[in-house]
């Protein structure tokens, strides 16, 4: 008793000061087996001196070392486990030293004089320090391969977060390049000319500049689409920069048949084409034109955009000067998505215009494979918290969520203190976060929980300035005001899918 009790109380002290956190001291994974260990040879000793030596010795309690020893790898890091496997065998040596000493074991001459005399084996107690050192290598081995594992699966989680992100800085890149004062305008001044003209010329160019800002504002969260969803948003783009550059601007587009169900990346078109009319075509005062060529060869697509415009300077080496971020986020990208399966090439000189060409691998007509969602998160109902300091009748975030009978509504704040509190006491799994609000704001709750453990959050606010911050906090999505119904929906189903299958930041586990 005077092991056990210690021992329990140990065990329950831990259960009552960090059950609720979502990480436990790293001093723990060695303190653990270090008591535990201590414990079985306390208790060995214990009964070697009340009882019988011999006995103690020939016990099977010193298969409880190897048990410790078993739950290593998934619960202690490679030097810690090491540490374990020594002090393993310092207690289980430094026990039968303290027999033989102090309490005159005696040695018999084979196994089985030992086994029904009163003294014990070398050959046994070699094997069992042989057995227990094996162990010991095997336990320190499982755990590096674990620790090895570990780490290669949280450096994917961060290539795929750094990816998502790189998506997301390329859908706002878009959206700001299209919103931008000066495209605007010409479009608007295009089609104040047409209306007493051609008054369905202008209602075409309306109908595409707004299916351009839906299409950008709802781009899914996909890492590939098809083809002809891209070429879709690429044709409203290259509509609104015809009424800008009139006969200036010649695009020339050639799509083999049998690739337009082909998948390729999310925004891979648009930003070569825009790169070739802001730096290519605009600069010039005759114009120019644009060849835009998407083929099937064997089992690759090969994607090309080039333009006759100025071109760009090259460095010393041949190569471009200077990158921008456009060129540079879809070549990290295509990394990401495709690593050896992919060529990005470029050509240009100054004055001779500028060709970008991809080659992806086909395999199929399918998407690239979606690491699966984990069953556990994907079954259960997840629980939404909703902050927001104005009455919530505006928006359909309670109707909406209120029939979906995946989530359920379990508070509403008005304020940023009592969400934190909220956050807190309820650890929900989504909260419905607005920014502006009195004393501490959207970005201060976040704060305040902490990045890494706040759950997933989706920003529901009506300022735009907002956004690119939101996702430096790895928000969900950013959602404004007034919000549509069906941007709310996908707004929810990919914080389902981020809850599912997290990309970064452990987030607070559920009590």
């Amino acid at each position: 008793m005077s092991i056990l009790v210690p021992t329990l109380a140990w065990t329950l002290a831990q259960y009552l000061r960090w059950y609720d956190r979502p990480r436990l001291p790293a001093w723990l994974t060695l303190a653990n087996p270090v008591v535990d260990i201590t414990a079985v040879t306390a208790s060995m000793a214990g009964y070697g001196l009340t009882q019988s030596a011999t006995l103690a010795l020939k016990s099977p309690m010193f298969l409880a070392y190897f048990v410790i020893l078993a739950a290593r790898p998934v619960t202690s890091s490679t030097r810690r486990a090491a540490g374990a496997a020594a002090f393993d065998g310092r207690g289980i040596c430094g026990a039968r030293g303290f027999f033989v000493v102090q309490r005159g074991v005696s040695f018999a001459a084979s196994p089985l004089a030992a086994a029904t005399g009163t003294g014990i084996a070398l050959l046994d107690e070699g094997a069992k320090l042989l057995l227990l050192g094996v162990a010991g290598a095997i336990a320190t081995y499982a755990t590096a391969w674990h620790e090895r594992l570990a780490v290669a699966y949280a450096r994917a989680a961060r290539e795929r977060e750094l990816l998502e992100m790189r998506l997301t800085r390329a859908q706002l890149e878009s959206l700001k390049n299209q919103l931008q004062p000066h495209f605007l305008f010409n479009a608007l001044n295009a089609i104040t000319a047409l209306i007493p003209t051609d008054a369905r010329a202008a209602q075409r160019t309306v109908h595409g500049l707004s299916e351009l800002l839906r299409l950008s504002l709802n781009s899914s969260a996909e890492n590939e689409v098809h083809l002809d969803r891209e070429l879709e948003l690429l044709g409203h783009y290259l509509g609104i920069q015809r009424l800008r550059f009139q006969e200036r601007l010649t695009v020339r587009v050639a799509i083999d048949p049998g690739v337009r169900r082909a998948f390729i990346p999310n925004l891979l078109l648009q930003p070569l084409v825009e790169n070739a009319i802001r730096h290519g075509i605009g600069p010039r005062a005759a114009g120019g034109s644009i060849d835009i060529s998407v083929t099937r060869h064997e089992d690759s697509v090969r994607l090309r955009v080039a333009d006759d415009g100025i071109g760009a300077r090259l460095s010393a080496h041949h190569g471009l000067a200077r990158e921008g971020v456009g060129l540079g986020n879809t070549r990290a990208r295509l990394q990401h998505l495709y690593g050896d399966r992919h060529r990005l090439t470029v050509i240009t000189a100054p004055g001779a215009g500028f060709a970008s060409g991809d080659r992806l691998a086909l395999s199929d007509m399918t998407p690239s494979p979606t690491p699966p969602t984990s069953t556990p998160a994907a079954a259960r109902r997840l629980r939404a918290l909703i902050v927001d300091d104005e009455p919530l009748a505006p928006w359909p975030a309670p109707r909406a969520l209120g029939g979906d009978s995946d989530v359920e509504v379990i508070g509403e704040c008005g304020n940023g203190e009592d969400a934190v509190a909220a956050i807190d006491r309820d650890r929900p799994d989504l909260v419905l976060l607005d920014i502006q609000m009195p004393e501490l704001d959207g970005f201060g709750v976040v704060r305040a929980v902490g990045v890494e453990r706040m759950p997933a959050v989706v920003f529901v606010t009506a300022h735009d300035e907002h956004a690119v911050a939101a996702f430096e906090v790895h928000a969900v999505d950013y959602v404004l005001k007034p919000v549509d119904p069906e941007r709310f929906a996908e707004a929810v189903r990919r914080a389902k899918r981020r809850i599912a299958a997290p990309v970064g930041g452990a987030g607070i586990p559920r009590r």
